[in-house]
């Protein structure tokens, strides 16, 4: 046989080299690949082409060859192929780690956050960060601050801290970019300087090239540029137009689904949300689904929090069914993820609420309440709050509400971040209150329409909680 691809780049293979490509393709248990292999370096040690295809065919397969089995030599040829780019691939990373040491502080990093050695993460950061700007690496700098960036908004909970620490992050992290950009500007104009004066030598006079920053780079788009910057436009938009710049955006990123399916996937969860903010339920959840679906499609790995935001938006429109069915789907990866899986478990509490189950609630209450951060904790506080009403106690709810309000007191307000929340529990226990002491409709009316009052105000005051499950509940009690 002509001298194959396969046999050229076996051939540049070392010793070593061959012995690990015989040890991979041994583990795979594939016999016909393993005589190829074996077959091809006897060729190379000796200087020889590969034997002709049936007398190959024949020592491969044991089998008398004709051209309707030709694709089964192919098809083997093709895996040695393959398994040796592999190797290549392999070797060739490996020896640009060993000589890059922010490349390497930067794949730690990742695997320390993916491991989820969080406690070890921060200093690890701040060691690799440092470790990069010494190697004047700034491109591996901004890696490093990208995946700080993964970090905060994956692994720690969310809250106004946070959020300033993230803009801050991004803030500085520009600095990085511009340098590695202006680095590798200077490089190329460098680089066609040098060419200019060589071809000078040979007579060749090209334009002069500029040294120093580039002017033109306004000029460069294309569509996944001009997605992030509809997304960026997005986000400083209200209203309608807020809507206007997510349907652009999906435009533009559904151009490039092949190469980028998870940022269509944040595309269906940008505009679903903008739909939220509007309160326009219907149309979130019709986006949120396409998002989900496109997922599915592509076998993609389900983001639990655009799954969190779809059944928050079928709350809204009392599909508590779907609702449940949903969240027993991806049950496995719920469970997996300690930060939402609290959550989850808040909407399947409200789900037995609104469907007065009491029992389907206490099943889904998690336990060490205490241990959970401050928002969760009062959330499952808040559920403890409505059982005495499904039961009609209402004398335990006084005592839920009574022991809730002194937790407040208790903590204090500089070490609470939602510490307004005791307003709510106040109103909750006025709630209680009216229900005993009223002794007729007129007086129960009366005490129920201060209540009403006080959760306005507290709402108009407190937008960010306004939108709770638990505050949505009391509201609707109100109501009736």
């Amino acid at each position: 046989m002509k001298k194959l691809k396969a046999l050229r780049l076996l051939k540049s293979l070392n010793n070593s080299e061959r012995q690990q490509l015989r040890n991979v393709i041994k583990k795979q248990n594939r016999h016909s690949l393993e005589k190829l292999l074996n077959i091809a370096l006897s060729s190379l040690s000796k200087d020889q082409i590969l034997p002709e295809k049936p007398d190959l065919f024949q020592k491969v397969f044991k089998s008398e060859y004709n051209s309707g089995k030709d694709y089964l030599l192919r098809n083997e040829i093709r895996l040695l192929t393959e398994k040796i780019h592999g190797l290549l691939e392999e070797s060739s990373y490996t020896n640009e780690l060993k000589n890059n040491p922010a490349l390497q502080q930067y794949h730690l990093l990742k695997s320390y956050r993916e491991r989820g050695l969080l406690s070890e993460y921060e200093s690890l950061y701040y060691k690799s960060l440092k470790i990069a700007h010494e190697q004047y690496d700034f491109f591996n700098a901004h890696r490093i601050n990208r995946d700080y960036f993964n970090y905060l908004m994956s692994c720690r909970e969310l809250n106004a801290d946070v959020f300033n620490e993230t803009h801050r992050l991004l803030t500085e992290d520009i600095d990085n970019i511009k340098t590695w950009y202006r680095t590798q500007t200077a490089l190329n104009q460098q680089g066609k300087v040098a060419m200019e004066d060589f071809l000078n030598s040979y007579g060749v006079r090209l334009k002069q090239t500029n040294i120093g920053p580039d002017k033109d780079i306004e000029r460069i788009s294309n569509n996944y540029i001009e997605f992030i910057e509809q997304v960026g436009n997005y986000h400083q938009a209200s209203g309608n137009e807020k809507i206007a710049f997510a349907h652009k955006a999906l435009k533009n990123i559904l151009k490039l689904k092949v190469v980028y399916p998870l940022k269509v996937v944040d595309a269906y969860a940008i505009l679903a949300g903008s739909y939220m903010l509007e309160g326009k339920w219907s149309k979130a959840a019709k986006y949120h689904k396409e998002g989900l679906d496109f997922a599915s499609e592509k076998k993609l790995q389900v983001r639990l929090d655009v799954l969190f935001n779809y059944c928050s938006t079928l709350m809204k429109l009392r599909k508590y069914k779907i609702v449940i069915d949903l969240i027993k789907k991806y049950q496995k990866e719920i469970d997996k993820n300690q930060r939402v899986h609290f959550r989850f478990k808040g909407l399947l509490c409200f789900c037995h609420i609104f469907n007065n189950d009491y029992d389907g609630v206490l099943s889904e209450i998690p336990r060490q309440l205490g241990k959970r951060p401050e928002s969760e904790y009062q959330y499952f506080r808040f559920i403890y709050c409505i059982l005495p009403y499904m039961l009609k106690d209402y004398e335990s709810g006084i005592r839920e509400t009574d022991n809730f309000i002194r937790y407040f007191h208790r903590k204090g307000k500089e070490k609470l971040s939602f510490y307004n929340n005791i307003e709510l529990a106040q109103i909750f226990k006025l709630f209680y209150q009216a229900l005993i002491v009223s002794s007729d409709k007129k007086t129960l009316k009366t005490a129920l329409q201060k209540c009403r009052d006080m959760l306005e105000a507290f709402n108009k005051a407190n937008p960010v909680l306004a939108d709770r499950l638990y505050n949505i509940w009391l509201a609707n009690k109100l109501q009736a």
